[in-house]
């Protein structure tokens, strides 16, 4: 229907209502001075009414009127997804109104899982670079926008209508990328003829297909553990060299004779072959290792002293001597 029949139908009810205040010359003459400016307002009324029905704009006039859509429209995308979800059953019960039969009840499903379904495309491309609105219309459609002006429109019908050609290509190949994924982020969605928890699964898929990946965590190596000259690492392998107890763990380990993890020359003495212990142990303090050490000390000397007594030789020759006394007594 062109602009100017339906400015027919419009006057034909619109006569009667004029003629109590105006006489019929003056309504005639009003209709014929302003003919051409009626039919410019029937026109941009009635594509506006296509607009929102979510009609494919082909005109510049057509991609301007999506821009006030997408401004509209904007704000409510941001709120949550239940409140996002009860404007979907809310435009779902106004087709219901209309129609209470089987293909009224299948108009409204269609309807709430195309908008889910584009409304997942809109999370995916914002992730390829793209600022995607989705709008809730009669028939939902998707708006691409670039610095306040809408640049496409993909309507129900997955159909791209650009307005500017440079932005065509790469577009359309992001988008069809988009659609691919989000019939993949649909298998396995259970309870999918309730349209709440299939929204809201669809939806909690996509975002988690666009977070950033984790990075890895980091930790700081210590001071004494960076491989410095006469660090601790050097120290363990000197001690693990010399102590067979040590090899067994990976904790550093502290020598008993100096108290200190970098004392490696200590750890190598032959002495003993437990002179090393974890170092999550806790230590002896100094007065109780000096105690020891000192009441030990007179049995080792005493011990040392017996040998040498008996293997030198001037204790052979007195012991000698001593004997032949005796004998000549006898």
């Amino acid at each position: 229907m062109t602009a100017a029949e339906a400015l027919d139908k419009i006057l034909v009810r619109w006569k009667p209502k004029a003629a109590a205040r105006h006489s019929p010359e003056y309504i005639e003459g009003f209709i014929r001075r302003n003919r051409d400016a009626l039919e410019r307002a029937v026109a941009r009324a009635m594509m506006l009414r296509r607009m929102k029905r979510g009609a494919p704009p082909k005109t510049p006039d057509e991609f301007e009127v999506y821009a006030k859509l997408v401004a509209r429209e904007r704000p409510k995308d941001q709120e949550p997804d239940a409140d996002v979800i009860k404007r979907i059953m809310r435009r779902m019960d106004k087709l219901l109104a209309r129609d209470k039969g089987p293909a009224g009840q299948e108009a409204a499903l269609a309807l709430g899982v195309e908008f889910a379904d584009i409304r997942a495309e809109a999370i995916l491309l914002r992730r390829a670079g793209w600022d995607a609105v989705p709008l809730l219309l009669r028939r939902p459609a998707l708006a691409i926008v670039r610095e306040n002006a809408v640049v496409a429109v993909r309507d129900s019908a997955k159909a791209l209508h650009v307005n500017l050609p440079e932005f065509g290509e790469k577009l359309n190949a992001d988008l069809g990328q988009v659609q691919g994924h989000v019939a993949q982020l649909r298998d396995g969605i259970a309870d999918a003829a309730r349209l709440d928890r299939y929204a809201n699964a669809l939806w909690t898929r996509a975002r988690a297909a666009t977070a950033p990946a984790s990075p890895a965590r980091e930790f700081e190596t210590p001071a004494d553990l960076r491989g410095s000259p006469g660090g601790l690492r050097r120290t363990s392998r000197r001690c693990a060299s010399s102590c067979p107890k040590s090899q067994a763990t990976s904790r550093p380990r502290i020598c008993k004779r100096s108290r200190s993890t970098r004392a490696g020359a200590a750890c190598r003495s032959k002495t003993s072959r437990r002179c090393c212990r974890p170092a999550s142990r806790p230590s002896r303090s100094a007065s109780s290792t000096s105690t020891t050490r000192r009441r030990r000390s007179p049995r080792r000397s005493s011990r040392r002293c017996a040998r040498s007594c008996r293997s030198s030789p001037a204790t052979t020759a007195s012991s000698a001597r001593s004997s032949r006394a005796r004998g000549s007594a006898g």
